[in-house]
């Protein structure tokens, strides 16, 4: 059945772009696009562009109800990016305006040295050592063009080894289930409790043929653990937010196998010292951060690790 959404975007200062998205971001859960209006290439050449530039950053939520949800969603998209001085638009779209708008921001990218994530939409050459991820990421978080998504791949392309069993917490698109279990896993096990994000995930790894490795379950870990979920993994990735990872911290630190190591990510800066702190009372010892702009991924291990 066809859905329709809320487009929320606000016209900004070009250099507070990333800024704009990261904070629109928790209103949507994921999908965020930003219309530049100059490329990359452009950017790096001359980044005095960056001063006089506008962008347009757009957010999508599904649409359930009408003018009652439309001033709730203004009132607090205007609430978080107050500090930013952005003015905020609304309007409904339907499933087919949305994907067609979200495509067009939406390219192939290399992350790492293997990884490739390549839309469905789009060709793509592939090299002989690529490891190529097709996806269409509906409205689930997990694109790969997002620092915190980023992390977690180039993590994964360094810590997955062949034969070793993989929880993604959190798994939105399932990009990272479907990196982990195209670098060797042998198991991975997707779980989410947004409804929209675990179809997203369940229609990805059958794009990429990966029914038979990669089980999507909607649900967490401690009450919300599904039926049949593994107690330990070799490596669990989880790219959710720094409440969650803290309160979840104990639940991971159990999930994990001997030897094993975390991927936490969705962290803001300001707020690592709550993980780290939340990570060591639970056992777990950070190992290795990676920083890009405001957002933070943990490498962490065990006690036994």
């Amino acid at each position: 059945m066809p859905v329709d959404w809320w487009e929320i975007s606000a016209r900004i200062p070009a250099r507070l772009a990333d800024a704009a998205a990261d904070r629109l971001s928790s209103i949507a859960g994921g999908a965020v696009a930003i219309d530049l209006p100059f490329t990359q290439e452009q950017l790096e050449d001359a980044p005095v562009l960056r001063e006089d530039a506008e962008a347009t950053v757009r957010v999508y939520v599904p649409a359930t109800s009408g003018r009652a949800e439309r001033e709730a969603l203004r009132r607090r998209a205007n609430r978080v990016l107050a500090p930013l001085a952005a003015r905020v638009h609304l309007r409904r779209v339907g499933e087919h305006d949305w994907a067609e708008s979200w495509k067009r921001h939406f390219p192939v990218q290399r992350i790492g040295r293997r990884l490739v994530i390549r839309p469905v939409w789009l060709a793509y050459a592939a090299a002989p050592d690529d490891v190529v991820i097709d996806l269409d990421p509906g409205i689930a978080f997990g694109t790969g063009d997002h620092p915190t998504t980023r992390g977690c791949l180039e993590c994964a392309e360094r810590l997955v080894a062949p034969g070793i069993t993989v929880l993604d917490l959190g798994c939105g698109s399932g990009i990272l289930s479907i990196a982990a279990a195209k670098l060797g896993a042998a198991g991975v096990w997707a779980l989410d409790i947004d409804p929209f994000a675990a179809d997203a995930a369940r229609a990805n790894v059958a794009l990429n043929g990966l029914d038979a490795r990669i089980r999507v379950v909607r649900g967490s870990l401690g009450n919300a653990a599904p039926a049949g979920l593994p107690p330990q993994f070799d490596l669990i990735l989880a790219n959710i937010a720094s409440g969650p990872l803290s309160a979840l911290a104990p639940a991971l630190a159990g999930a994990l196998a001997p030897g094993g190591a975390i991927v936490a990510s969705g962290i803001i800066a300001e707020r690592m010292p709550l993980v780290v702190d939340a990570f060591a009372r639970a056992g777990l010892a950070v190992e290795e951060t990676i920083a890009e702009g405001e957002w933070r991924t943990l490498v962490a291990r065990g006690s036994a690790g």
